[in-house]
């Protein structure tokens, strides 16, 4: 557990207004109140303003790995801040964007859950009866709270056993049922509320932000490369069962772990696992836009594993 010095701005972590992850603002009692956003942003803009210091720099890549990789695709979605080729002399002035001679690079490997920007979700279910070692074929489609299946309860921590089969998940639902119901399956920051966005009901840098319209327009002219690791399949125990392809299947002390994945429901409706989710995103941004955008590579022979990550 960290133990902040008198004067460090840190978090609480709570869902989702004190979440670094999802923009949420520093804790009360720390040093400064201020959204994890609101650090990138002036991290960025004194990089970018500084030519005496920094006279070579052409290039800002910012990479985050897991939870890292959270911050940085809610924070490539939500800055207020242009990319350099949309920006104008006036905006690099009122430092809302960059120069034009600068590329500002995310890289995001193996989150556990992304942004949707609309109501569209996975319906599948895993480890059923008569479905021992695999999950039903995943179909993206909008999500009904009635076509979810209740009773999914799953603790944090590893080795806690979260899974009920279909007998004990209550109604079954249809045949394309969701794993799991919730009304907050589009909050932020798994989706766009758009209620709560109106109403201000959202994080303070997302209530004060200029234009959620044009974030949305602006996201695909960002440069933005996604990783997954080939063997991030891991779910601990929650399933009667594990993917052949978990990085750590075969090591005993670990069995199927998957190192503190987010399996709450918001985050099972995207898919079983991060490499599923990493794919299902790129469907999900391809339907939304109606084109390609960004990239996504898979990392072969590696699971969640930062440091492998970041050499590839």
């Amino acid at each position: 557990i960290d133990q902040p010095i008198e004067g460090d701005v840190w978090w609480n972590s709570s869902k989702p207004w004190g979440s670094w992850m999802g923009g949420g603002h520093s804790d009360v009692h720390s040093g400064a109140t201020v959204s994890s956003f609101s650090v990138i942003d002036e991290f960025l803009l004194h990089l970018a303003d500084n030519k005496e210091k920094f006279p070579k720099l052409q290039e800002i890549l910012l990479m985050g790995h897991s939870a890292g990789g959270q911050t940085l695709h809610r924070y490539a979605f939500a800055t207020y801040l242009k990319p350099p080729h949309m920006s104008t002399e006036d905006d690099v002035k009122k430092r809302l964007g960059f120069r034009s001679d600068l590329d500002i690079r995310f890289v995001i490997a193996n989150p556990s859950s992304y942004l949707y920007l609309d109501t569209n979700r996975w319906a599948y279910t895993c480890g059923d009866t008569g479905l021992p070692e695999g999950c039903t074929e995943l179909r993206y489609k909008n999500f009904s709270f009635r076509d979810g299946r209740h009773g999914w309860q799953v603790a944090f921590e590893y080795g806690h056993k979260g899974y009920r089969v279909t007998e004990g998940l209550g109604e079954p639902g249809t045949d394309e049922a969701f794993i799991c119901r919730t009304h907050m399956f589009n909050d932020w920051f798994y989706g766009l509320n758009w209620e709560h966005l109106k109403s201000g009901y959202v994080i303070p840098y997302l209530a004060e932000h200029p234009n959620i319209t044009e974030a949305i327009l602006t996201y695909p002219e960002r440069d933005v490369v996604y990783l997954v690791g080939q063997n991030d399949t891991c779910w601990d125990n929650n399933f009667p069962f594990c993917d052949d392809s978990c990085w750590t299947r075969d090591t005993p002390t670990a069995m199927c772990y998957r190192n503190h994945m987010d399996m709450r429901c918001p985050a099972m409706l995207q898919g079983p696992n991060r490499k599923q989710r990493a794919l299902h995103y790129q469907r999900h941004l391809y339907e939304f836009y109606g084109k390609k955008v960004h990239n996504l590579f898979m990392v072969p022979g590696v699971g969640h594993q930062g440091g492998r990550m970041v050499t590839s």
